[in-house]
C-alpha cells in the first residue's frame, strides 16, 4: 500500500500514507486508538509519536515502524539485531523449547 518513497517528517509521511489510503483524520484516528486533534498534531510534527501510535500505524499500513518514522524509504525495512555467539545459542534453545512445548501432546 506504502508508495515507492515518501518524503519528509513522520508528519508528512503518516499524512501521505493515510491519503492514499483515503482515510480521513477522523477514521483513522480512531483505527489506530488516538483522538483525531492527536493525529492532526502528529501530522504537522506539532507532537511527538509514542511508540505504540508508531507501532499502531506500521501495522495498519503494514509497514516498518523505521519507515513510519521516516528513518528508511524502504517500508519493508527490518532492523537486524547482531547477537554474540553465546546469545544466539541461548536465543536457539529457548526457540526450540517454546516449539516443543507448543505442539499438541
Amino acid at each position: 500500500m506504502a508508495a515507492e518513497y515518501l518524503p519528509g517528517t513522520p508528519g508528512e509521511r503518516i499524512r501521505d500514507l493515510r491519503k492514499e489510503a483515503k482515510l480521513n483524520q477522523e477514521k483513522f484516528a480512531e483505527a489506530i486508538g488516538i483522538s483525531r486533534s492527536t493525529l492532526g498534531d502528529i501530522e504537522l510534527d506539532k507532537r511527538s509519536i509514542s511508540s505504540t501510535t508508531a507501532l499502531e500505524i506500521a501495522k495498519f499500513f503494514n509497514v516498518s515502524v523505521d519507515f513510519v518514522l521516516a528513518k528508511t524509504d524502504d517500508p519493508k525495512h527490518c532492523c537486524r539485531i547482531y547477537l554474540s555467539p553465546f546469545s544466539q545459542i541461548f536465543f536457539q534453545a529457548f526457540h526450540s523449547l517454546i516449539c516443543h512445548i507448543s505442539q499438541p501432546i
